[in-house]
């Protein structure tokens, strides 16, 4: 499920329209990656992509290490 959350943040609200992160996690592995990601409106080619996810991490990691403190 933590796959599926991600899709969402990732994805604009409008790419979202129709689209289920569900289906495809169920696809597995039978889809190409540029297939899975097109109903999101998410290129895997696009850097603007990576830097969103890398933020997302990020952010999971100071929220981590905020628990600590």
């Amino acid at each position: 499920m933590a796959q599926g959350h991600g899709l969402i943040c990732l994805a604009s609200d409008t790419s979202l329209a129709g689209a289920d992160p569900f289906e495809m996690l169920k696809a597995g592995g039978s889809m190409h990656h540029k297939d899975h990601l097109a109903p999101f409106g998410l290129d895997a080619g696009d850097p603007a992509l990576w830097d969103k996810g890398l933020d997302m991490i990020f952010g999971f990691i100071d929220d981590l290490e905020a628990m600590e403190a």
